[in-house]
């Protein structure tokens, strides 16, 4: 197994836990998404290229989506930003993108269907790591193609 495949995995196994404790209860597994990210980041070290470009946009993309959720007073949750922050260090920023993109045209599909046919209105709450965790399933299969 080589290192891509491992961050893959890691990423997908973490993401779906948090996914599972999201739906259940609006929170995820703090240490064990830490635990994530500091893996990701000894893997990075052990297949260090000298190209830091794509763990940095990764990173950045995390912490801004933690800034959004300080700004919003927490309509979008920290713990998306530290999921979207342990993904950037796994994955780097172009799949993070890619993953963060097809979670939020999903969210917004399903939010669309809440508001149509069950007549949600617009503060109801709905969790977005297993749209990650969607996403992440989608951009893997898209790029083992």
């Amino acid at each position: 197994m080589d290192m891509e495949q491992l961050r893959w995995g890691i990423a997908i196994a973490v993401t779906g836990i948090n996914s599972i404790k999201d739906i259940r209860c609006r929170r995820i597994y703090t240490w064990l998404t830490i635990g994530a990210a500091l893996a990701g980041l000894f893997c990075v070290c052990v297949e260090w290229t000298g190209a830091s470009t794509e763990l940095l946009t990764g990173v950045l993309i995390g912490f801004a989506v933690l800034f959004l959720a300080w700004v919003t007073r927490e309509a979008i949750g920290y713990g998306d930003g530290v999921v979207l922050l342990t993904l950037g260090i796994l994955l780097g920023g172009s799949n993070c993108f890619a993953v963060a993109m097809a979670a939020i045209i999903a969210s917004g599909i399903w939010a669309l269907g809440l508001i149509v046919f069950f007549h949600k209105n617009r503060k109801y709450e709905i969790p977005f790591i297993p749209f990650l965790f969607g996403g992440l399933i989608w951009v893997r299969c898209i790029t083992w193609l």
